[in-house]
């Protein structure tokens, strides 16, 4: 079973082009004697305005333990995507999480939380802990983004008086009573999007929290990823895990010019984290690749096809394994 994990925003309607090819060609191009399954879901907080009533929003909130409206901290949404993790295995799954951006960083911490559960031998429940064998990051924001390009603008913004309460209200307020059509339009225009996205975007702006999530999510997440906090059981060491299971088998798929993830980022974690193939006994650390595509950081749009292709690659390398 392959999890997908957005970025943000966190809607899963950007990646039905990526997801739907992914699921094909791992269907007809492999030659692996395994079965796939493939989830995904918008992030907690991120509706569409004609996607969901109020009551299920309600009770998609209960079921993730949360008792309030959103906005909801990265943290909060961590622990919905965790639950989701949990509630989507099937017995004798294996699982595979593939993030994009925030979601890579979302797909590391529950790695790392699963893996501090099996080093800590607590007594869980049958079922109830996730068998992730492998984890797939595309144009990761997992340390320091508030280096990059992006991550200083949003940084200095959401230092401002009332950027995460009377700014995103206002601006929703604007939004609500645009048009749709002429709001496509502009959509189109500014961003250059193909259709699916423009209706997607469309949509996200028109809808009740959407706004105001995203802006709360990202100022959150200029607070949060910060310094390396990964240990060697995500990163891998040149020895074998001392729980005798298995590390879950990671790659990293960076962006060339990604204005989310600062060059030095990516170099310090390609120097220092990366697996070399040159050096003996790094088997356990992760394979990471800068793309030569030339991709953008928002791939979804007119790169799906080669990003997928490029994941099934790493699904049949993690099940070979």
């Amino acid at each position: 079973t392959i999890i997908f994990m957005t970025g943000n925003p966190g809607l899963i309607e950007y990646y039905r082009a990526f997801l739907n090819h992914l699921h094909t060609t791992l269907t007809t191009s492999s030659n692996l004697a395994a079965n796939f399954n493939i989830i995904g879901k918008s992030l907690i907080g991120f509706e569409l305005s004609n996607s969901q009533s109020s009551n299920q929003r309600a009770s998609w909130q209960k079921e993730a333990g949360l008792n309030h409206a959103p906005p909801f901290s990265l943290a909060e949404v961590i622990d919905a995507a965790e639950r989701n993790v949990i509630d989507a295995e099937g017995e004798g799954d294996r699982l595979i999480l593939v993030g994009h951006s925030v979601g890579a960083y979302i797909c590391l911490e529950i790695a790392q939380r699963h893996r501090r559960r099996l080093e800590g031998g607590m007594d869980l429940r049958e079922g109830e802990e996730p068998n992730i064998v492998g984890g797939i990051c595309l144009f990761p924001t997992v340390v320091d983004i508030g280096e990059s390009k992006q991550g200083v603008m949003l940084t200095k913004l959401s230092n401002l008086p009332f950027f995460q309460t009377v700014f995103p209200v206002l601006i929703s307020a604007i939004l609500t009573i645009i048009p749709t059509f002429i709001l496509q339009t502009l959509v189109k225009v500014f961003t250059g999007f193909q259709p699916p996205s423009v209706a997607a975007t469309t949509a996200f702006l028109k809808s009740k929290h959407g706004v105001q999530q995203a802006l709360h999510m990202g100022a959150d997440e200029m607070r949060t990823i910060t310094t390396n906090k990964w240990d060697d059981e995500i990163w891998g060491a040149a020895h074998p895990s001392s729980s005798g299971i298995p590390r879950p088998k990671l790659f990293f798929y960076f962006g060339k010019r990604d204005h989310w993830v600062a060059d030095r980022t990516r170099d310090d974690l390609l120097q220092l984290r990366g697996r070399s193939l040159d050096r003996e006994g790094e088997e356990w650390k992760p394979n990471m690749e800068i793309d030569e595509l030339g991709a953008p950081h928002a791939f979804v749009d007119a790169f799906s096809i080669p990003i997928a292709e490029k994941v099934r690659e790493y699904v049949e390398e993690i099940v070979r394994a």
